[in-house]
């Protein structure tokens, strides 16, 4: 009796090139047929532009998805996070009665300690050295971790778990792969700390390294939620890193 699998690819093909990408998941995982021929689609329509953040989980996730022999070619644009948490608690002691400071304690230590050891380094350089072999153009960039929404006094400001969120201020997270692994539930605009020069700077080393140079940098400090706009290498880069080391906050939501 005749059975779907044996149809020829060419007809999966065509089902997962029609099947919404919320399913294209499960397709993969019905069977060795279904896998291949989802697995592209799949990485086109969930996988072209990602963030990472400086942790082990996520950097190490962003190695093995460069890896990837079919969805390492579909990334467009890969960013990391400029937030870190704030040096004041990383030699808080454990065990205080206080759920947030332990928590923020773990994750300064953790995310310290493999920054010191330069391994989000390596680990940068080896996903670049795998995106350098598939030879597709792929943007890099940073993002803020956390953006503002901000509101007019004459509007009134959303509540969060049923209080006012500050009166023209609200920050918004934007959990890029591994922010759950690494800080959970903890509030960056309040334990975490900007640090855009640490990781401009460690993306420059990895790219010096591994020669792959992205086609293009993507600068994504807006407050607002709309994509930002690649800065190609030939406008003026040397003058928009002066902008992003020199510069506060305030000033960046320019490039958007």
């Amino acid at each position: 009796m005749p059975t779907a699998i044996l149809l020829p690819p060419e007809i999966w093909d065509l089902v997962a090139a029609t099947t919404n990408s919320n399913d294209l998941a499960n397709l993969r995982l019905t069977n060795k047929t279904m896998n291949n021929a989802a697995t592209r689609p799949f990485g086109l329509a969930r996988l072209t532009n990602r963030r990472f953040i400086i942790s082990p989980f996520s950097l190490k996730g962003l190695v093995e998805l460069t890896a990837h022999p079919v969805l390492g070619r579909c990334l467009k644009s890969v960013s990391v996070g400029t937030y870190r948490i704030s040096a004041e608690f990383r030699g808080c002691p454990e065990g205080s009665e206080d759920t947030q400071y332990d928590a923020a304690h773990h994750a300064s230590a953790t995310q310290s300690r493999f920054e010191k050891a330069d391994l989000h380094i390596q680990l940068l350089i080896e996903a670049l050295t795998n995106l350098k072999a598939h030879g597709g153009r792929v943007v890099l960039g940073l993002f803020d971790d956390v953006v503002e929404d901000r509101f007019l006094r004459s509007e009134n400001p959303p509540r969060r778990n049923g209080r006012l969120d500050g009166h023209l201020v609200r920050h918004v997270h934007r959990r890029a792969y591994g922010f759950g692994e690494l800080y959970g539930d903890l509030d960056l605009s309040i334990v975490g700390s900007r640090q855009p020069k640490l990781t401009l700077e460690a993306l420059g080393i990895a790219m010096h390294s591994s020669g792959r140079n992205g086609d293009g940098l993507l600068f994504d400090f807006g407050r607002g939620h709309g994509e930002a706009t690649p800065i190609a290498w030939d406008s003026g880069f040397n003058q928009v890193v002066r902008l992003l080391v020199l510069s506060d906050h305030t000033l960046m939501p320019a490039i958007d």
